[in-house]
C-alpha cells in the first residue's frame, strides 16, 4: 500500500506493518517539527475565532 504524507513524502508499507496510533503519533511529531505549518493552523484558529465572533450578534 503507498502512503503519501503531508509534505508530498511516498513510502511503501505494507498496511499492518504500523498501528494506526503510531502513525498518529509520527504524523503528530511530524507536523510539531515544521514551524510555518504550526503558524498556519494558528492563524486559521485565530481566523475561525474572529469569524465567529462577528457572528454573534450584538
Amino acid at each position: 500500500m503507498w502512503e503519501v504524507f503531508y509534505k508530498g513524502e511516498i513510502s511503501m508499507r505494507k498496511n499492518q506493518s504500523k498501528t494506526l496510533e503510531e502513525r498518529i503519533k509520527e504524523n503528530i511529531r511530524s507536523i510539531q517539527e515544521d514551524q510555518s505549518l504550526l503558524d498556519q493552523i494558528d492563524d486559521r484558529i485565530d481566523k475561525r475565532h474572529h469569524d465567529r465572533l462577528n457572528q454573534i450578534p450584538s
